[in-house]
């Protein structure tokens, strides 16, 4: 199945990496939603009502940093998000 597919290639992907709590939960959520969209992640995503309950853009901005959040979504869409 395509979704197990993807949820594999995340968690491997994320082991690999030093993400905070916070940092893990939003990147679940964009893996999430894009598993319901299946198309490339922009920072567009995060005017969805699940991030504006978070606090949007501002707060992942927060919690990530412009260059990595940057960086992560690049890296997302080019390693785990393959189809």
């Amino acid at each position: 199945l395509y979704e197990d597919r993807i949820n594999e290639l995340f968690e491997a992907w994320l082991v690999e990496k030093n993400f905070t709590v916070e940092q893990a939960k939003v990147l679940r959520l964009i893996k999430a939603q894009y598993i319901a969209r299946r198309h490339p992640i922009d920072a567009t995503i995060f005017e969805e009502p699940m991030f504006r309950a978070l606090g949007g853009l501002n707060r992942v901005l927060q919690i990530f940093g412009e260059d990595e959040l940057k960086s992560t979504l690049i890296e997302l869409n080019q390693n785990v998000f393959v189809k």
